[in-house]
């Protein structure tokens, strides 16, 4: 299966910069961040998990639901309200003069 367009071209920036090599960096892959995780869905690798509890729910280790629960309440508490509600960082309301 053939990588990404980002993954090869930071993979090759990291290799011409001799940061890595080809063979050093196989079946690596860089992580997201949690910051604001509960309003970034969909969830998994390919967005069929619409809520984090159904993420929670596909997850090959299965928890309690005192622990889903609290790992839920956990990633909600990671959402950075002042940046998710401040006008100035969202989307534009125009591009390249179309109305969005």
């Amino acid at each position: 299966m053939a990588q990404p367009a980002f993954w090869t071209t930071q993979a090759a920036r990291l290799v011409t910069a001799g940061v890595s090599s080809p063979t050093q960096d196989d079946s690596k892959f860089r992580t997201p961040p949690l910051r604001n995780v509960a309003v970034t869905g969909p969830w998994l690798h390919d967005g069929s998990a619409i809520t984090l509890e159904d993420a929670l729910d596909r997850h090959p280790t299965p928890v309690s639901p005192t622990q889903a629960s609290d790992l839920i309440a956990f990633l909600e508490s990671l959402t950075d309200t002042g940046f998710v509600s401040n006008k100035r960082l969202g989307f534009p309301s125009h591009v390249c003069g179309q109305k969005m």
